[in-house]
């Protein structure tokens, strides 16, 4: 047994130094146009923007929301395991027809400043702030089939925390899990404009595709109720906010296009997503997030990584469920940014008055 797992990993670790250990070079990428061509003259000055959605929109979604046609009663006892039940699904869209207020809705949604940018002739909303840093709840470096993660299904404590090894093995386990969770990110990134069409002419359809996420994501146990868990951390007003900034900006299919480029050969070969990342970065690990890397093979990519915390609950939506402990490990990264700037700028300082202090020469 421990011959054939030494020579296993003798000729894993050869075939990795031999393959996979190269310095990737940052691509230069020209800033190329597109978008629609009405757009190559819009400014990209930075504008402040506020939500107007005309009432005709509204109208037309209150019209599509009054006959749903959802008939077709969930196998006994799949709860969510099929995906989003009709019967519960019926209950989310009486309350969307007959009981949200979009008006209200809007006029919190605009009570924080907002902002529009062309940015590489795509409009976007953005909050006005400097970046200081890179702060993330989703820092994921690790493909199924790569090296750490076969070493790991032999000798896993060489690859991941004790504590944390049930997130990655057994790794049929975990390989199943993925398998069952990302069919949607095969969908969007091989037909976008398919389910595109299929969401944006049904609110009732796109409700059903992007709450599901929310049950499942949050807590991957919610799939097993037969009610679900979509109010154990959110409100229905909350999860409807989220379907009505696809449904008014009619933006679901440019939304799930993103997916599609990302899967291009052009995109792939340029290994963007394999690149190094030196700024001072943090990571935010939420215990039901669906996929998992450990601290070793995330400190190979981001190289300054000077916060990583595990959180005691939460899961993909995290700035959403767990607003408090998310913004708290923020206001942690940035004093930590801050401090180290301010510790930067007094070795300048020192050295600056070790240069001055040299006698000058004649």
């Amino acid at each position: 047994m421990w011959k054939t797992t030494t020579v296993i990993l003798v000729l894993s670790i050869g075939l990795y130094h031999l393959i996979f250990q190269y310095e990737l070079v940052k691509p230069n990428l020209p800033e190329t146009f597109w978008g629609p061509e009405k757009n190559k003259a819009a400014s990209k000055d930075v504008r402040p923007f506020k939500i107007d959605v005309p009432k005709s929109v509204i109208d037309d979604l209150n019209k599509r929301l009054e006959n749903p046609r959802l008939n077709v009663e969930p196998l006994e006892g799949a709860a969510w395991t099929y995906g989003f039940p009709a019967p519960y699904l019926k209950k989310i869209i009486a309350y969307w027809h007959n009981k949200y207020n979009w008006t209200e809705r809007q006029s919190l949604l605009n009570k924080y400043p907002q902002f529009t940018v062309v940015f590489v002739y795509l409009n976007v909303f953005l909050f006005r702030y400097s970046v200081i840093g890179l702060h993330s709840n989703m820092c994921i470096y690790n493909k199924p089939l790569n090296f750490w993660n076969i070493l790991g299904m032999f000798l896993p404590s060489l690859v991941v925390e004790k504590q944390y090894e049930h997130r990655m093995y057994p790794f049929k386990d975990h390989f199943y899990r993925l398998m069952e969770e990302t069919g949607y990110m095969h969908l969007q990134a091989t037909k976008p404009d398919t389910i595109g069409l299929a969401l944006t002419n049904s609110p009732v359809s796109l409700a059903g595709y992007i709450l599901e996420k929310f049950n499942t994501w949050t807590n991957p146990e919610y799939k097993n109720r037969k009610e679900g868990g979509l109010l154990e951390k959110f409100t229905l007003d909350e999860l409807l906010d989220n379907v009505m900034i696809y449904w008014v900006t009619d933006s679901m299919t440019t939304s799930a296009r993103l997916y599609a480029e990302q899967f291009t050969h052009k995109y792939r070969d340029l290994q963007i997503d394999e690149l190094p990342i030196d700024v001072p970065s943090a990571c935010a690990i939420f215990p039901h997030e669906l996929a998992y890397t450990p601290e070793k093979i995330l400190r190979m990519r981001y190289l300054n990584l000077i916060q990583l915390n595990h959180m005691p609950g939460g899961g993909h939506f995290a700035a959403m469920e767990e607003p408090v402990i998310f913004a708290d490990d923020i206001y942690d990264f940035v004093g930590k940014i801050m401090e180290q700037s301010k510790n930067e700028d007094r070795k300048k300082t020192v050295v600056t008055e070790q240069d001055n202090k040299k006698p000058k020469s004649t």
